[in-house]
């Protein structure tokens, strides 16, 4: 029986890898770097500081940060949640399961964000970049999630938009579903889609109720 659903915040929940990407130009940017898309999907998503810095030339990486973090912040304010996935929410609360939210990102900001866009009341424990010792897609973070939640792992559900995410929940393992947005495709490198197998896809959150009510 399902007790807890674990997501994925970028990119899962909220539309926001464009908005990473801009942050990531405006970053690169005041280096004069001058790198294309396909350039910081590839070396920048999904990567530590030192890899987004040292793979171009960035010697000052705290700035590089201190930069990224800022225009993150200021594009985030047109930040909007996937389509439908209110609705999903409030089927899931109904039924008294417990949700958090997983991110490599800081939980402050992370909580922040879900405030800002009315989404903090359906979470019950939001965990950051911070609160674990290892990134995805080591199982620390969903253990840990699991844990707080009282859930065990035949009872929970992961959901996010990467292999980094299912490889997660299958190190922890736990249920997995792939958000297989084609709005995403283009945020994410090949080298981090496709080649770990979730249990199942879908496509938009309005799939996501009927999906769930099989595991209840």
């Amino acid at each position: 029986m399902l007790k807890a659903v674990l997501f994925d915040f970028d990119g899962t929940i909220v539309d926001s890898l464009k908005h990473h990407l801009y942050a990531y130009h405006q970053a690169y940017n005041h280096f004069n770097k001058k790198l294309t898309d396909e350039e910081i999907v590839r070396d920048a998503f999904y990567t530590s500081v030192e890899v987004k810095t040292s793979l171009h030339g960035v010697e000052d990486k705290e700035k590089f940060s201190e930069l990224y973090f800022t225009h993150l912040d200021e594009a985030y304010k047109s930040l909007e949640t996937q389509e439908n996935l209110v609705e999903v929410l409030d089927f899931l609360k109904k039924k008294d399961l417990k949700l958090a939210i997983i991110t490599l990102a800081p939980r402050k900001r992370t909580a922040g964000h879900l405030k800002g866009v009315d989404l903090d009341k359906y979470f019950d424990l939001v965990l950051g970049g911070e609160d674990v010792e290892h990134r995805k897609p080591h199982p620390e973070i969903a253990e840990k999630a699991m844990k707080i939640c009282k859930a065990r792992p035949e009872e929970t559900l992961l959901v996010g938009d990467t292999d980094f995410d299912i490889e997660t929940g299958k190190k922890a393992k736990v249920m997995t579903a792939l958000f297989t947005s084609e709005a995403n495709l283009a945020y994410i490198h090949p080298d981090f889609y496709g080649k770990v197998r979730a249990d199942f896809e879908f496509k938009d959150f309005s799939e996501l109720p009927e999906k769930i009510s099989r595991l209840l």
